[in-house]
């Protein structure tokens, strides 16, 4: 995902989009179990989001002369999800 680089004032410096954030790399990986239950169709997964545990932010202070220029923030840390799904009559 490109991203540009600021002055204080917001003037663009260096190329409009001439920058990067580090490379992306998430691995999800779920299960699902689908069920028939009080005449309806059900589903219930389980799994987890970015098993890997990988930075990947989504964020960037991408103001020159900021204390924290260019320090990369946010982006999905490892989770476990659950979900019921309802799928419709059976």
């Amino acid at each position: 995902q490109p991203y540009s680089i600021q002055d204080e004032e917001g003037t663009i410096l260096g190329d409009i989009n001439g920058y990067r954030f580090p490379e992306f790399f998430e691995l999800n990986l779920h299960f699902e179990r689908r069920f028939t239950a009080l005449k309806y169709r059900w589903a219930f997964r389980f799994g987890g989001n970015n098993i890997t545990n990988h930075r990947n932010p989504n964020v960037v202070i991408n103001t020159m002369g900021s204390p924290q220029f260019l320090r990369f923030y946010g982006g999905q840390h490892r989770a476990l999800n659950f979900r019921i799904r309802w799928l419709g009559k059976a």
